[in-house]
């Protein structure tokens, strides 16, 4: 894991959890023969196993992201462009980087592009209707999960056009094979709301 809770650890995931992750994520992607996935992440990082595997279970094509291109600039925008990039998988601090250059004209949103993943970090209410406004024709979802529940647990996703209702982004609802428990302090079920 990251660390950023404590000190890094590794996590045991079985293979049987990473491949049905992996097929959930495909199918919630919608992901085919025709997509080109960036493979945005670290081999190092938990979220490359689902960039790549869940590429791979679809035939999708994986497209690796060069270690130079580190910034959400034109040259980023371009390489989406260049590689007819349809879906990417990136860090919350680093899709808000992006949709700032957008807004700006330092980058742009590839005509092939139909789905954007964000994860990592919370997302923003500031930053997701900002994105809107330069990415509202996309598919945008906001995956959450720490790397013991097998790298994602939950998934929220606005559709192209549609609008987030309520003050906050939410991390959505659990994915295939998984359940939510909110608890209080002393690890006692909330009630609803």
């Amino acid at each position: 894991t990251s660390g950023s809770t404590g000190l890094p650890k590794g996590v045991m995931v079985e293979h049987r959890s990473v491949y049905l992750r992996c097929v959930d994520h495909a199918a919630l992607l919608n992901l085919g023969k025709t997509d080109r996935v960036l493979l945005f992440s670290s081999n190092a990082f938990d979220a490359s196993v689902v960039e790549v595997f869940s590429s791979l279970v679809s035939g999708s094509l994986v497209v690796i992201r060069p270690t130079q291109l580190i910034n959400p600039d034109s040259e980023f925008g371009n390489f989406l462009k260049d590689h007819r990039i349809s879906v990417v998988d990136l860090p919350t601090v680093f899709w808000r980087q992006w949709t700032d250059a957008v807004q700006e004209g330092q980058s742009s949103i590839s005509k092939t592009l139909r789905s954007v993943c964000v994860s990592g970090e919370d997302v923003s209410l500031v930053g997701l209707c900002d994105w809107l406004r330069v990415g509202r024709d996309l598919h945008w979802f906001n995956v959450y999960g720490p790397t013991e529940a097998t790298i994602e647990a939950t998934f929220f996703e606005l559709g192209p056009g549609e609008e987030l209702r309520g003050g906050l982004v939410p991390i959505g609802r659990p994915l295939s094979n998984t359940r939510l428990y909110v608890l209080d302090s002393r690890l006692h079920p909330v009630p609803i709301g």
